[in-house]
C-alpha cells in the first residue's frame, strides 16, 4: 500500500501528521537550520493549531513547541497525516 504525502500548507486547522522533509531547493539552508532547533525535523509529529489564509500563516504544534510559519514556506515542506485525521 502506498502513503499519500501533501505539502503541510494543504492542511486544515486541527490536521495531525507527520514530517517527511522538507525541500532544501526551496527553503534556505539558515532557515532549515532553525526549524531543525525549534524540533520540526523528518519524522517530527505535529498538530496543525491555527491556518490563517488571509495572513498567509500557519502556527503549528510539534514536541512542545508552537511554530508559526509562513503558508509559502510550509508548501515545501512534505508531510503524511495520520490515519485519525483521514
Amino acid at each position: 500500500m502506498s502513503e499519500e504525502s501533501f505539502v503541510l500548507s494543504e492542511l486544515p486547522k486541527d490536521a495531525k501528521g507527520e514530517i517527511i522533509e522538507m525541500k532544501r531547493e526551496s527553503i534556505s539552508d539558515s532557515f532549515i537550520t532553525e526549524l531543525l532547533e525549534l524540533g520540526l525535523f523528518p519524522g517530527a509529529n505535529f498538530q496543525v493549531l491555527d491556518k490563517i489564509e488571509s495572513l498567509g500563516k500557519m502556527v503549528i504544534l510539534t514536541n512542545g513547541t508552537k511554530i508559526g510559519l509562513r503558508l509559502f514556506d510550509c508548501k515545501s515542506i512534505s508531510v503524511k497525516i495520520s490515519e485519525a485525521d483521514r
